[in-house]
């Protein structure tokens, strides 16, 4: 069974069948469009800048041993050049070394006593 075009997405309104048949079950707010995050301007200020800077310096990023950090110089040399825009791969590459930060490499209170099926305790 297929759904026209026009009962997927209306206006600005993606998922619009979903939505009105949800209507009434679910509060208003939950049916409200999705906002995600967006990377700054690039007029973002020092702040921005020096955070960007630091999160991808190639002391971290070799340290964290993903990525390679020539490619990444590469792509912050070609966007500041203006010779092809990578920032929102800059930023997503920012937001990831934010997020492991956060998540993977402080302890997480508690799971230390979390045990894997073969009996090693994480942590």
């Amino acid at each position: 069974m297929t759904m026209p075009p026009r009962e997927k997405v209306r206006g600005f309104t993606q998922k619009y069948a979903l939505r009105q048949a949800v209507r009434g079950y679910l509060p208003a707010g939950v049916l409200k469009k999705k906002k995600g995050v967006s990377k700054p301007r690039s007029d973002g200020g020092s702040h921005t800048n020096d955070l960007v800077t630091e999160h991808l310096s190639r002391e971290v990023i070799e340290e964290r041993g993903m990525f390679d950090y020539r490619e990444i110089a590469q792509m912050r040399d070609d966007t500041v050049t203006e010779r092809r825009d990578c920032s929102l791969m800059l930023w997503s590459l920012f937001t990831l070394e934010s997020w492991m930060r956060q998540f993977v490499d402080k302890p997480v209170p508690g799971l230390a006593r979390i045990r894997d099926p073969r009996g090693h305790t994480a942590g």
